[in-house]
């Protein structure tokens, strides 16, 4: 019982990793927009990458966290509808981590000078947030 709720703890703990950060970026997305001077929206702009890495983080604790949770209690346990909200929400997972690699290369592109990739942010950014919401909610139909 204790390796079960050990690995909870980090589940969770990955989650507020993951959302946490994705709405803090998506807050200071709009404070770079209205930002007074441009110095202070440079400020702000630097943010968002260092942030993404601790969401980054977040994601992978959450992935291998949910495979052991997945191995450790086995699919036994799961009936019916539950099974199926559960692929739903692993198809969103695996969204999520290719929208988390796209995030990551615009990023890097963006380090590099290409300004097109700021634009392909301001999709990503709310594309993974609305897929993290969605896979929490999934989540709650599938373990409830």
């Amino acid at each position: 019982m204790l390796y079960h709720d050990v690995l909870l703890f980090l589940h969770l703990i990955g989650l507020a990793m993951s959302l946490g950060v994705g709405i803090t970026n998506m807050v200071i997305a709009r404070m770079v927009a209205a930002a007074a001077t441009p110095d202070a929206a440079g400020a702000l702009r630097a943010l968002p990458p260092i942030l993404s890495r601790i969401s980054m983080a977040g994601l992978v604790l959450l992935v291998v966290t949910g495979l052991l949770l997945i191995i450790q209690m086995g699919f036994a346990g799961m009936t019916g509808w539950m099974k199926v909200w559960f692929w739903l929400k692993m198809a969103g997972v695996a969204a999520m981590i290719g929208v988390a690699y796209l995030i990551f290369q615009a990023q890097g592109r963006i380090r590099q000078g290409d300004q097109t990739a700021g634009a392909q942010m301001r999709q990503l950014g709310p594309a993974i947030g609305g897929l993290a919401l969605l896979v929490t909610f999934l989540a709650v139909l599938a373990f409830y």
